[in-house]
């Protein structure tokens, strides 16, 4: 946040979006400031990770948020840019739900591809999608 702050007289602020996996214990730790929601498919269901906190930078001392999931091998976490999300995710979910490869670096691209389709040209924000498939040691 220092840093963040002495850089410049006028506002600097940057969002943050982690997450850490302990590859062991399958445990995932988010960290988010002022980030877009990320998306867990486990199974058939859908879990969203949508943690308010306000962006690095924007006022001193700026702590991001963290929610702590347990992943399962075949579960795939999605995180994307707030141009992904717009005002609706549903087609997101729907999304993950019908996915049935194990490309990651497809779907990131399919994603941010529909995303780009769906966005408006004159106020169009960052489009920019990652994904993560959990798989067992082999």
């Amino acid at each position: 946040n220092s840093a963040m702050i002495m850089k410049s007289t006028d506002e600097s602020i940057a969002s943050v979006d982690c997450v850490c996996i302990n590859t062991y214990t399958g445990i995932a730790h988010f960290y988010k400031s002022g980030a877009a929601i990320s998306f867990i498919r486990s199974g058939n269901e859908i879990q969203i990770i949508r943690e308010e906190s306000l962006p690095i930078g924007i006022i001193r001392n700026v702590s991001p948020a963290h929610r702590q999931v347990k992943l399962l091998p075949g579960d795939i976490v999605l995180m994307v840019s707030d141009g992904v999300t717009g005002e609706d995710c549903g087609w997101i979910n729907d999304e993950l739900l019908s996915w049935s490869t194990n490309s990651m670096e497809d779907l990131a691209s399919h994603i941010t591809s529909l995303a780009l389709l769906r966005s408006n040209k004159n106020t169009r924000d960052d489009i920019t999608a990652a994904a993560i498939k959990i798989s067992k040691a082999q």
